[in-house]
């Protein structure tokens, strides 16, 4: 039996050809797709980094070296290595045990600042990687329920970098639902005001240059540096500046 590795490992190869029948992937198809630096850009978890990536980049090596069938060494040209989603995690100082949201609580007077419910033990709260055996995931469909889901994209967009952890706070999700506001009320007047707005004025001038440079710096940040936290915040100065304009 293979690994499942043996597949993964040249997935996207297979997506330059998928419809192909009678071998992997034809040299017309990959010489077109990976001609210049293979695949744009490989996402994933610190996982994928040391282990998925290093057997594709071995894969590819050997179609191009030992077979000559790719026309690049290197399988990808940029490398994104997310960060983890961190979730509060109390667990019992002498035992290690992991503790359930309904078996601790928030406490001052506590050493720890925390203590476990019912006997009053200190419970230490650290920041660790979301998992159903450490009782700190959040379930997906609770949270969109009742924040929202494109209030919940830019919470998690706006909180970090995507190479850097993310903790997992809910009350950051009420700056990004008011952002969502402001954002529908600008709209909505436009759409009732439009015949009544100023035009070619020394505000409106300067309103465009800001609309064109908030284009320009939305673009670089989300197709060149990935950094999505800095675009949003362009977004909201724009939101800011179009909110004050009559």
């Amino acid at each position: 039996t293979l690994d499942t590795f043996v597949d993964s490992s040249w997935y996207f190869l297979r997506y330059c050809d998928p419809r192909n029948d009678e071998e992997p992937f034809s040299q017309a198809s990959v010489d077109k797709w990976m001609s210049k630096n293979g695949v744009d850009i490989y996402i994933g978890g610190i996982e994928h980094a040391i282990l998925h990536l290093l057997y594709a980049r071995f894969f590819n090596i050997f179609l191009h070296k030992g077979l000559n069938l790719v026309p690049c060494l290197e399988p990808f040209d940029k490398l994104l290595t997310q960060g983890m989603v961190l979730g509060e995690t109390a667990k019992d100082k002498s035992t290690g045990r992991y503790l359930l949201p309904s078996e601790w609580k928030w406490d001052n007077n506590s050493k720890t600042g925390a203590i476990e419910i019912g006997t009053g033990t200190n419970v230490e709260v650290v920041w660790e990687k979301m998992s159903k055996s450490k009782h700190n995931g959040v379930d997906p469909e609770l949270v969109v329920s009742k924040f929202g889901a494109d209030a919940i994209r830019l919470a998690i967009l706006f909180a970090t970098p995507p190479d850097k952890p993310l903790e997992w706070h809910e009350n950051t999700i009420q700056g990004q639902i008011r952002f969502l506001r402001k954002v529908n009320n600008i709209v909505n007047h436009f759409i009732h005001n439009h015949n009544h707005c100023a035009k070619g004025t020394s505000e409106t001038a300067l309103l465009e240059n800001e609309v064109n440079q908030t284009i320009v710096n939305v673009t670089r940040q989300i197709t060149e540096t990935y950094s999505f936290n800095v675009a949003i915040s362009e977004l909201m100065k724009l939101a800011n500046s179009l909110s004050r304009t009559p």
